[in-house]
């Protein structure tokens, strides 16, 4: 659910350190090398993400990791990404059960992203939620964070 509610890819949650969530400010940091560009980008976070990343504390609070998806027999390092596609691989039949066509993990960026411009938000809004590496002019010239907007498109993404 906190792919789908901020657009981020499995590896930058399979990474991510409780110190990197900050409940106070309603932001994740992810660094430099954890982020698919080698930039960092802090993501903002919607109440219903907060509640996702407060679950995934509580499941893990037995085992003392500083990882939000600590490694499943080894609390000590992260989960590996691959381990996360599998989980969701192994949901494929009740999904299909369901009447949800074969999916991915990484499908659920292109759900986020649909979904954002199916809400009338702006491209380069869109983009920058997703993280994306902005190319060209925009990419060199352009170093606002947009952490405002893009926190009110993901508040609008998790509204809807």
């Amino acid at each position: 659910m906190v792919l789908l509610l901020t657009g981020s890819r499995r590896g930058e949650l399979a990474h991510a350190r409780w110190d990197d969530i900050n409940f106070k400010e309603r932001t994740w940091t992810i660094p430099d090398e954890h982020h698919k560009e080698d930039e960092g980008y802090i993501c903002p976070l919607t109440d219903q993400a907060l509640e996702q990343f407060r679950a995934l504390e509580a499941l893990g609070s037995k085992r003392q990791s500083p990882w939000v998806c600590p490694a499943f027999h080894a609390p000590d390092r992260a989960a590996d990404p691959m381990h996360l596609s599998r989980r969701i691989s192994r949901c494929l039949p009740v999904f299909k059960e369901q009447g949800i066509e074969h999916s991915t993990l990484h499908d659920l960026r292109r759900t986020v992203r649909t979904g954002l411009t199916r809400l009338g938000l702006l491209p380069h809004v869109a983009e920058r939620v997703l993280s994306d590496k902005q190319r060209g002019f925009i990419g060199v010239y352009d170093r606002h964070q947009y952490l405002d907007e893009k926190r009110r498109a993901l508040e609008q993404w998790a509204a809807r």
